[in-house]
């Protein structure tokens, strides 16, 4: 919005004989009664016969109006508005006006010549005129199969008809013949006179059976005036107990909304709940993995590592002199040396198990026992199952 879209909006209504003068401040806010009143008359400018009426109550009214007044300039016009400005009824308002105002403050800047007037009354006569004919051939090719018809009809019959005029012709006719024809036809008359003065005579009866007629229906219609009268103002006996309980059922229907929209309510939050303890839970369970994983893999490094210091250790061999002095008595299978030998074997050399002894507690000196405590044990059976 700018103060010179105001200023063209006044300037375009007070060119177009706006009905109304408009000032530039009645846009400052929101006037939807000023809003609606401009956009029915300019609806009215380009479809004089729209129904369209800027007397709104409440919003949904106004909805509507502005929905048949948006598809009216686009049907008729070709104009495309933005329905959510126009029902803003502000600034914004103002720029949807000023295009099919422009368009009407166009039109009538563009005076038709002398010429194009003259040459246009000649087509509208010309095209009147061929109208006409058009529609004169129309009526006259619709009555030519009647016609033919009927013409057809008569060529037939002529056959029969110049026979009898022939024959009529060729006949004297007689005087008795011709007088008693005469007869007959004046009595054909008479008789028809007599009817048609009895038909009169019975007019005054006829006349006062119908007005007859006319006031009994009018005292029935009378009748059910004032029955109709007291049906509307009677009262049923029960419609106090009616009343009370239609009362009631507004409500309880009004408690019964409230408490489903507060179930409905409940029911979403216990669902946003349970959703938030299972991601928690799963969040947790892979934490719990992870940890696991974790110290397992730093027990297998661990175990890795002090397997490898293990291999770095020198490993003992006994002196030169304690191999030659070993001697090995038997086979394979173990014969030839007995349990007394053996042990003999071990009293002749203990510096051996002594040496092996010591290697050992230096090992346990140096790197330290490697235990677990319970907790070490089920976190490392719990990582075995992963």
């Amino acid at each position: 919005m700018s103060y010179r879209e105001l200023r063209t909006i006044t300037e375009l209504a007070r060119a177009l004989a706006y009905p109304r003068l408009i000032s530039i401040e009645n846009f400052r806010t929101p006037n939807f009664a000023l809003v609606a009143e401009m956009l029915e008359w300019i609806v009215k400018r380009f479809e004089p016969s729209a129904l369209v009426s800027a007397d709104c109550v409440n919003e949904q009214e106004r909805v509507i109006f502005i929905k048949a007044c948006v598809t009216m300039l686009l049907q008729n016009a070709r104009i495309k508005l933005n329905p959510k400005k126009l029902y803003q009824a502000d600034g914004y308002a103002v720029q949807e006006l000023l295009v099919p105002m422009r368009i009407l403050h166009s039109a009538t800047r563009q005076r038709p010549s002398e010429e194009l007037n003259a040459q246009w009354t000649a087509m509208k006569a010309t095209l009147g005129a061929r109208m006409r004919e058009v529609t004169v051939a129309r009526q006259l090719s619709s009555q030519l199969p009647q016609v033919g018809a009927l013409l057809n009809d008569l060529l037939q019959k002529d056959l029969y008809m110049r026979r009898e005029r022939a024959r009529a012709t060729s006949r004297t006719v007689s005087v008795q013949e011709a007088e008693r024809s005469l007869k007959l036809t004046i009595a054909a008359v008479e008789t028809e006179r007599k009817e048609t003065e009895e038909k009169i005579a019975n007019i005054d009866s006829d006349e006062r059976s119908l007005d007859e007629k006319i006031e009994r229906k009018r005292r029935e219609f009378d009748h059910m005036q004032k029955r109709y009268a007291k049906l509307q103002s009677y009262r049923p006996a029960h419609m106090d107990e009616y009343e009370r309980y239609e009362e009631k059922l507004k409500a309880a229907y009004e408690l019964y909304v409230i408490k489903f929209r507060n179930l409905t309510y409940l029911r979403q939050l216990q669902s946003e709940l349970e959703r938030a303890d299972q991601q928690r839970a799963i969040e947790a369970e892979r934490s719990m993995r992870e940890t696991v994983e974790k110290l397992r893999l730093e027990q297998l490094n661990q175990k890795d590592a002090i397997e490898d210091e293990m291999e770095m250790l020198p490993v003992f061999q006994p002196p030169p002199e304690a191999q030659r002095a070993v001697k090995v008595f038997g086979n394979m299978m173990g014969a030839g040396l007995s349990d007394e030998d053996e042990d003999d074997s071990d009293e002749d050399h203990p510096g051996a198990s002594g040496l092996a002894e010591e290697e050992e507690e230096e090992e346990v000196e140096r790197f330290g026992a490697v235990q677990l405590d319970d907790d070490d044990k089920q976190v490392m059976s719990s990582g075995d199952e992963f």
